[in-house]
């Protein structure tokens, strides 16, 4: 028995299993790979052929419509033609982000399209002031800019772009008129004589204070720019005054802002101011007699009324009109800048206001400019 014991140990181990596996074919594992990249390209390809079409057919559609992305650089674009504070551009910003305009700089040359988004901002200003007097301060904010867009709108082709060399002109600065020539003019940077006193001396200017330059052209039309002191500067004709030009001119002859037609009924009394005296404020006292009359312009700078009362040009007057936007009532003061007479009876007196509180203001804008309109 145990000579038979290495007999079977030596067969053990000279028996070979069956083999139950398959060695990997490395050629069929490159086949895969490739099928693999093959497909993935193939996809990358439909994927980039879908986004460019995409984006050729957004642009199609973005050149039918005329539209552009909202960009704050638009904003600021137009903030400086217009020459707008920077509260203001804040202000144009939120009336175009609530209408949801692509391309202001189209809205702002559209008269039509710009009274609908400053509309809609008005719309959005009453639903979403807390309180009334936060209601009438936003307003007033409100119309300030609406006024200033609407001073230099319609101005025309006829503008003129540049001021031409020896051009007289007036430059207004700290309340006082010089009369000046143009020296030079490149750009938005004007150079004009040194502005000089009665006595010859030379005025002094702050650096950036604001100034106003009014002019004619060959053709008898009146402009005005807005600009601010860079500060003197040698020029072929001795010392010249460098002054750095503001937005758009605006035309001497144009309103400054919109009237309306309205059938407003009215009552004023004539108002007397009385000095007191060297330390004592003025007095304004205002006459308890009432004239009663209608309405039928008006503007932020004024309005038109009709009277039989008989009113003498440079009146004050204490006016009270009636059921002007949803108000019942509210006050003006105004001087008679001068009258006519209208068939027997009636007078038309041309009324400049001179102190419009602030709750008369907004509700003389809403007027005019039909934000009271549903």
């Amino acid at each position: 028995m145990s000579s038979m014991v290495p007999t079977l140990n030596m067969f053990l181990l000279q028996w070979r299993a069956p083999q139950f596996y398959r060695d990997d074919d490395p050629q069929q594992g490159y086949t895969f790979l490739i099928g693999i990249g093959v497909f993935v390209l193939v996809m990358i390809i439909i994927f980039f052929i879908q986004g460019r079409f995409s984006r050729s057919a957004s642009s199609q559609a973005r050149a039918r419509t005329g539209s552009r992305r909202f960009s704050p650089s638009s904003i600021r674009r137009i903030a400086s033609e217009y020459s707008l504070k920077r509260d203001q551009r804040k202000l144009l910003t939120y009336v175009f982000r609530v209408n949801n305009a692509n391309d202001p700089e189209r809205v702002i040359n559209d008269p039509a399209a710009l009274d609908r988004h400053f509309k809609r901002a008005f719309r959005d200003i009453q639903v979403t002031s807390n309180t009334p007097e936060e209601l009438q301060q936003r307003l007033v904010n409100f119309f300030a800019l609406r006024n200033t867009l609407e001073a230099y709108s319609g101005m025309g082709d006829a503008t003129p772009t540049r001021l031409i060399e020896n051009t007289p002109a007036v430059l207004m600065a700290d309340r006082s008129n010089y009369i000046v020539r143009v020296i030079s003019s490149l750009g938005n940077t004007v150079v004009t004589e040194f502005p000089r006193s009665v006595l010859g001396t030379s005025i002094r200017f702050t650096k950036g204070a604001r100034v106003s330059l009014s002019f004619y052209t060959k053709s008898s039309k009146g402009f005005s720019f807005q600009g601010n002191i860079l500060g003197p500067v040698s020029t072929s004709r001795g010392l010249g005054l460098q002054i750095a030009l503001t937005g758009k001119p605006i035309p001497l002859t144009k309103r400054m802002s919109r009237r309306r037609n309205c059938m407003a009924r009215c009552d004023f009394s004539q108002v007397t101011i009385s000095s007191g005296g060297r330390r004592k404020s003025s007095k304004m006292t205002v006459e308890k007699v009432k004239n009663v009359g209608t309405i039928q312009d008006i503007s932020i700078g004024g309005c038109l009324i009709r009277t039989r009362s008989p009113i003498l040009s440079g009146t004050r007057l204490r006016i009270n009109i009636q059921e002007l936007d949803e108000n019942p009532q509210i006050s003006v003061l105004g001087q008679v800048l001068r009258t006519n007479r209208s068939g027997y009876l009636d007078n038309l007196l041309h009324i400049k206001f001179i102190q419009v509180p602030r709750k008369a203001y907004n509700a003389i804008n809403t007027k005019v400019y039909g934000y009271d309109e549903v």
